[in-house]
């Protein structure tokens, strides 16, 4: 599975997590779910980041 860098937009910290639809995202230091997922991939398959599809695996967008 892949994972992710994502940001609190509550208290600005920077986390990693593993990438997974099921999970209900919270900051790790300030427990906000407001958080977004940036397009960096820490760890991963040889796939891009699709912003359009908000995952790894857009076919469609790797060129």
């Amino acid at each position: 599975m892949p994972i992710f860098e994502y940001k609190c937009r509550k208290c600005s910290s920077v986390f990693e997590h593993i990438f997974s639809k099921e999970d209900k995202l919270f900051c790790l230091f300030c427990g906000s779910v407001d958080v977004v997922r940036s397009n960096t991939v820490i760890f991963g398959p040889k796939k891009e980041y699709c912003p359009k599809e908000e995952s790894v695996s857009c076919e469609d967008c790797i060129s």
